[in-house]
C-alpha cells in the first residue's frame, strides 16, 4: 500500500501543481482520511 501510494504521489505531482492552494488543502484532507481508514 505504501509503495503504491508513493508511486501515486509521484505521478500525481505534476497534476497537483496545477491546482490552487485551496484545492490542494482539500485534496490533502481526502488523502489523509484515506490513509487513516485503509
Amino acid at each position: 500500500m505504501e509503495i503504491f501510494f508513493q508511486s501515486f504521489l509521484k505521478h500525481f505531482d505534476f497534476f497537483r501543481k496545477k491546482l490552487t492552494q485551496l484545492e490542494n488543502e482539500s485534496f490533502k484532507k481526502i488523502i489523509i482520511n484515506l490513509l487513516e481508514y485503509s
